[in-house]
């Protein structure tokens, strides 16, 4: 229970003692089980003789309880000093913990608790009662019995602590009866001096002071009865406790005349007021008494006399009933502070009259906790309302008139209670400020008297104003986690609210701390602390943190020079390794006190400290406080993690200063580069204290301390290297065009179908990755550093996700360091361990002084977006924004298939000289090729093509291996070619005009083959080509012969330096007669040119289906072969003889030429009247004859005959009966229709009509070739 309680008067310091040979582990949790099972004890619990009879016998009040605050650090000289103003600072009972005695000195168990006895007097001499607890033994222990030894009967990990309970039971009561000695003999003495300080002349003004406070406010001239700083116990410290009391060294001594005297002469005869002359004398003079002024005993009136001794007697009587608070007569304190409270206030002793106060409000809070019946003395209440005949209804709840059963009166008291005590406490904080003299109260005190009501005030605040029950039980227990907060602004009386009560915390903080003792600030300011927490004013809770933080910071670098200097080492060695191992493994080990305050702050700050488990590493994209701020906090931080020192703190600490104090942004790789908030040295020192510390923990022995990477976006692409001509993949089922098709993109599903479960802040790249099995594949990944210090990366992992069997291994990376405000790419040889579809969601990357951590993949540059509209402001705004959806960056996940094992075949030998052919244009040579399996997979060669159609395999279709060298009969063009064998084939290369490139494309699978191997691999080996012209085709014409007949010429020219001897190949289908051949065989001489004129069927180019010119090129040029060949006969030297073939696409034809050679589709006729006469005035029917030439069904058609405009004297009038327009179906292939029209001629004279044709409605290439026109004309006669 901490010295801040609100009912802290009422606690029992108890100091507890290893005693012995007890292992430091056993004591703590004997002192945590004690702090558990033992806090309070009940008066009722307590058992005591029947003979036996005190004071304070557990039996006068069994409501009551003993509240009990364990200690195991001694108190300090000032606080011993306050007592017995503040009995509970000082230890009054003193519990020693003896683990044991060696059982084998069994006979002197007597004399060794006799020897711990004396020892627990002799280092505490002060306590009331020295009491000695026995822990259980496995082999039995001492079973010594006494007045001041209690055995454990069970063991101390009893569920419950009833034993441990029943033997501090067994010691207080012990304690009560010495205690009584101690109230007995206490009661025996003249006064109590005042604990204080020389006045410090500070401003005391209060703003929450009432209007009768300040009129009733004692002024700075009382003093009282001077005597030794210190009261010692009435208990001897070698004198048994059954003996009566003397004059020992706390003994409190009477006042003698001479101390009355001297009192009497500072002090006015009657009670003073604010205004009167003596008290103004006192004050303008500023010579208070001293001790060394001699007494003068003559003109000491006799009223002085009494009132001091009326004075001595009201503080004794105070203590005194601080004493029964102690003891658990919490009815009886309350009754006896009362009385000497109005004394004092009657003497107008302030500091005493507080005291009082506070011991009431103590008495009625605890009668309160236990339900006891109690009425608020009037004394409690300002002299306005004391005297208000609304106060005497108050009061007035136990007559007859008023009568009620006792619960409703004690409901209606805590009512009261609650209503006066805002108001209450701040009088007696305005009286706890006044001065005795030239004295006032300690600031140590004054500060955690402030603290002690405002944690009061806050636990009713958070109640709403309402001391229910829970709320009482917190005020006892010090524990509101189970109070619920209610925080629905001041109380009824308006006096009770958050500015209130943080304004009472201020002066608390206010006062002069740096007096103190470090230990006492801290305290002081975790006290502040804890009502700012429990008021949920986080920010002035932070910049208390702050202020600890510093305070400790400077008392442990203090600390740290101190004990460099006594060692001999530099004082900046406090986290090197000659500094203590023991202290720093300690507070490493240790250090979760440490951890929660920088926490705390943190979090209030709205900082992200990055955790040491890089499984609770996560992102932080809250855009919350101004980062200057942090950064100022974090160094500070840092400074007292190193102070500690605390190697995990330091760690976390630099690692968030690091991420703070740069953009946390996606970086774009452009020049331009984000600035930060601290500088490159500041980098530097950070970096070097971060890996000096990781250093440290190593050379120590302690666990893995490393702290998480402070960039999150540290990956910004993963790209996998294009495969080369050797180990180029395609899927299977597409391998001659696979090279295409594995870089279209796949994408699922439609792009503008919402899908509300797709991921949106996760990328998918479309492209699927393919990788082989047990293959390296080089990768490249680019990480960034947006810092101005170099980063030690020692390895990288990529991570899969979907099959936890996948895992890519990483072979041959070596550490590197990334650079400084760079964008660097990593190579990376990865190796997939099995087969099957998984996805790269990132990688895990060990960056050196840091823990192995996942980082996902951003591409794409980003940065958080600021809140257009503030809503919220301070420590709300911070946890809006928790809850705030803030749209993270796009996260890239990368599709990747491990296909099975692959062989590899490598070119071992090319006929061709750095796979260079130099050749004439189309003329075909030959290329031997060797290839050789450098796998452990057998290879099946099962396609060998060009897609230009530059090469090709040769006609013979031989693979040679060395294991079959016979020829393949089934499939022709297949190969199998074991491990470590070879192969030999051989490729025709054709030379083309303008070609001077070709690739050979090698398409091989794993032998044997399965369905379920979907990839092939395909070896491409380019070849570069020098083609030289042979003979030029130029000045091309065609025109029209008959229907079935067009001619077809041009020039060849001899572009060679010797003859050559062509000849012409038509390739007709084998319907067309042969005898429609080309001319016979001829030479060129060198530079000849020769006119050409071909005459060619019409029919295979009219039926053939092309719709575009350039398709009925390409049919026309395929089908007139011209073939070439050196005409002199070879030489001996030159046994080899050149030929090829001439390709015709160089010839160009326009659009008319070319309707030569397409001809008409349509064969149309028509039919007139017989013999082409028709009759005036009688109707004569045209018809009209279609048939499709071609060799696939014509489109649908629209016929039409309309008469032709004559100017011409003879021309006739023509009429037409039903529709001239008739709409045609499609006309199968070879197919002949006719459509017959209705004339009539109304004069005489020549009729001439036109039948037009075409597709129906339809346009496009190639619908040109189905329309046309034709004439109808005949005679028109009468009758």
């Amino acid at each position: 229970m901490g010295r801040f309680s609100p009912v802290a008067p009422a606690r029992v310091r108890v100091q507890v003692v290893p005693v012995g040979r007890i292992e430091r582990s056993r004591f703590n949790a004997v002192v945590n089980a004690l702090v558990q099972y033992a806090s309070i004890v009940k008066l009722i619990d307590i058992e005591t003789r029947d003979d036996q009879q005190f004071l304070l016998s557990p039996k006068a009040f069994p409501q009551g309880s003993l509240l009990f605050s364990y200690h195991t650090s001694p108190p300090s000289v000032a606080e011993y000093q306050l007592s017995p103003y503040e009995l509970f600072r000082s230890p009054q009972l003193v519990l020693g913990i003896v683990g044991g005695f060696d059982n084998e000195k069994g006979n002197e168990e007597t004399g060794e608790l006799g020897k711990a006895t004396e020892i627990l007097r002799e280092h505490y001499p002060h306590a009331i009662h020295r009491h000695i607890l026995l822990l259980p033994e496995a082999e039995g222990g001492p079973h010594a019995k006494g007045e001041n030894i209690s055995r454990i009967a069970k063991s101390d990990d009893d569920e419950g602590g009833l034993a441990l309970h029943d033997a501090v039971s067994e010691a207080a009561a012990y304690f009560l009866a010495e205690l009584s000695t101690y109230a007995k003999a206490t009661q025996a003495s003249p006064t109590i001096q005042t604990p204080g300080q020389k006045f410090s002349n500070r401003l005391s003004a209060w703003s929450l002071r009432s209007d009768d406070d300040n009129n009733n406010k004692v002024s700075s001239g009382y003093s009282t009865p001077t005597q030794s700083a210190e009261v010692n116990s009435p208990i001897g410290g070698d004198e048994d406790s059954s003996r009566p009391p003397s004059r020992g060294v706390r003994s409190p001594p009477p006042s003698n005349a001479t101390e009355q005297t001297h009192s009497s002469n500072t002090a006015p005869s009657a009670p003073a007021r604010s205004d009167s002359r003596n008290s103004n004398n006192s004050r303008q003079s500023g010579r208070p008494g001293s001790q060394d002024r001699a007494p003068v005993h003559a003109i000491a009136p006799s009223g002085s006399q009494s009132k001091s001794k009326a004075k001595g007697k009201a503080r004794v009587g105070i203590v005194v009933g601080h004493i029964y608070i102690m003891a658990g007569h919490w009815s009886k304190a309350l009754r006896t502070l009362i009385e000497h409270t109005n004394a004092a206030k009657k003497h107008s002793d302030p500091l005493w009259h507080a005291k009082g106060l506070e011991g009431i409000v103590v008495s009625m809070l605890l009668l309160a906790w236990t339900g006891s019946e109690f009425s608020i003395p009037s004394i409690c209440y300002p002299a306005a309302e004391r005297s208000h005949s609304s106060h005497v209804h108050k009061l007035s709840i136990h007559s007859a008139a008023d009568f009620r059963p006792a619960d409703a009166a004690h409901q209606a008291s805590v009512r009261r209670l609650s209503t006066s005590l805002p108001d209450l406490l701040k009088q007696i904080l305005s009286l706890y400020e006044s001065s005795e003299g030239s004295l006032e109260l300690p600031t140590l005190m004054l500060a955690e008297i402030r603290i002690r009501f405002c944690n009061l005030m806050a636990i009713v605040y958070q109640s709403n104003n309402e001391l229910s029950g829970l709320t009482l039980t917190a005020i006892v227990t010090d524990n509101c986690e189970a109070l619920t907060k209610k925080l629905s602004g001041s109380g009824p009386s308006g006096s009770l609210s958050k500015p209130s009560i943080a304004a009472i915390i201020n002066e608390a903080l206010q006062a002069d701390l740096e007096i103190l003792t470090t230990s006492d600030q801290v305290a002081i300011l975790a006290g502040a602390y804890n009502v700012y927490a429990m008021l949920d004013m986080d920010r002035k809770g932070a910049a208390v943190l702050k202020d600890i933080m510093a305070v400790l910071t400077a008392a442990l670098d203090q600390a740290s020079r101190l004990r460099a200097a006594e060692a001999g080492i530099h004082p900046a060695a406090s986290l090197s390794a000659d500094t203590i191992v023991d202290t720093i493994a300690t507070v490493a080990a240790d250090s979760g006190g440490i951890n929660s305050i920088v926490s705390r702050i943190a979090q209030i700050y709205g900082i992200h400290l990055l955790s040491t488990s890089a499984e609770n590493n996560h992102s932080d994209l809250l855009q919350f406080g101004n980062k200057a701020l942090k950064s100022e906090l974090l160094k500070a931080i840092v400074s007292f993690c190193e102070a500690t020192p605390n190697p995990e703190g330091v760690l976390r600490a630099i690692a968030a200063l690091l991420k703070t104090s740069t953009v946390f942004v996606v970086m774009d790789p452009s020049p331009s580069q984000p600035s930060t908030l601290i500088t490159r040295d500041e980098n530097l020192r950070l970096a070097t204290t971060f890996a000096k510390t990781v250093a440290l923990s190593k050379h120590l022995g302690m666990p893995a301390v490393q702290a998480q990477f402070w960039d999150e976006l540290l990956v910004r692409g993963l790209v996998f290297e294009p495969r080369d001509e050797v180990h180029n993949l395609v899927p299977h089922s597409l391998a001659r065009h696979a090279a295409k098709v594995a870089e279209q993109p796949q994408i699922s599903g439609n792009p503008l179908i919402y899908d509300p479960n797709a991921l949106r802040d996760v990328a998918i790249v479309q492209h699927r990755q393919i990788i082989i099995r047990n293959e390296s594949q080089k990768c490249y990944l680019t990480l960034q550093n947006p810092l101005d210090i170099p980063v030690e990366v020692e390895s990288i992992e990529l991570v899969t996700g979907g099959h936890e069997y996948m895992q890519l291994d990483t072979k041959d990376f070596s550490a590197f360091t990334l650079e400084p405000l760079q964008i660097q790419p990593v190579c990376l040889m990865v190796v997939p361990s099995t087969i099957g579809d998984f996805n790269i969601i990132g990688c895990r990357v060990k960056v050196a002084s840091c823990g192995e951590q996942f980082f996902p993949i951003f591409t794409e540059p980003w940065a958080p977006t600021p809140e257009q509209l503030v809503k919220h402001q301070g420590q709300s705004a911070l946890k809006a924004n928790a809850r705030a959806l803030i749209k993270p960056p796009k996260r890239v996940i990368m599709p990747v298939t491990s296909a099975t094992t692959m062989p590899v075949l490598e070119v071992e030998h090319i006929s061709a000289p750095e796979s260079h052919v130099i050749l004439l244009d189309g003329e075909e040579q030959t290329v031997n090729i060797v290839l050789r399996n450098t796998s452990g997979v057998p290879a099946t060669i099962y396609n060998v093509c060009d897609e230009e159609c530059n090469i090709h395999l040769s006609d013979s279709g031989t693979f040679l291996t060395e294991s079959h060298n016979n020829k393949l009969d089934e499939p022709k063009g297949w190969a199998l070619v074991k491990p470590g064998e070879s192969v030999l084939f051989s490729v025709s290369v054709i030379g083309h005009n303008g070609e001077d490139k070709a690739n050979l494309d090698i398409y091989y699978r794993p032998f044997p083959y399965s369905r379920v191997d979907a990839f092939a691999r395909v070896l491409r080996l380019p070849f570069t080509l020098t083609v030289h012209p042979a003979l030029l085709l130029h000045t091309s014409d065609a025109s029209d012969i008959d229907d079935n007949f067009f001619s077809l010429s041009f020039h060849v020219t001899n572009a060679w330096t010797k003859p050559i001897g062509i000849r012409f190949e038509i390739r007709y289908p084998d319907h067309l007669p042969a005898t429609i051949q080309p001319q016979a065989d001829t030479h060129l001489s060198p530079g000849e040119t020769r006119l050409v004129d071909l005459v060619l069927h019409r029919d295979i180019f009219r039926s053939w289906p092309h719709t575009s010119d350039a398709e009925l090129k390409m049919v026309l040029w395929k089908t007139i072969i011209l073939l070439w060949q050196e005409w002199s006969p070879p030489a001996s030297s030159h046994p080899f003889v050149r030929s090829g073939r001439a390709l015709l696409r160089d010839l160009q034809l326009i659009n008319h030429e070319l309707a030569f050679v397409r001809g008409a589709v349509l064969r149309v006729s028509h039919s007139t009247p017989r013999q082409h006469v028709a009759s005036v005035g009688w109707p004569c029917s045209v018809r009209l004859f279609l048939q499709n030439r071609t060799a696939y069904p014509s489109p649908t058609l629209a016929v039409r005959l309309a008469a032709v405009q004559q100017r011409d004297a003879d021309a006739a009038a023509v009429g037409f009966t039903g529709s001239r327009t008739r709409v045609v179906n499609p006309i199968a292939s070879g197919a002949t229709v006719w459509e017959e029209f209705v004339v009539s001629v109304t004069t005489a004279g020549r009729v001439r009509l036109a039948g037009e044709y075409g597709p129906d409605g339809f346009a496009g290439p190639g619908m040109e070739r189905w329309r046309g026109r034709v004439w109808v004309e005949f005679q028109a006669v009468e009758g």
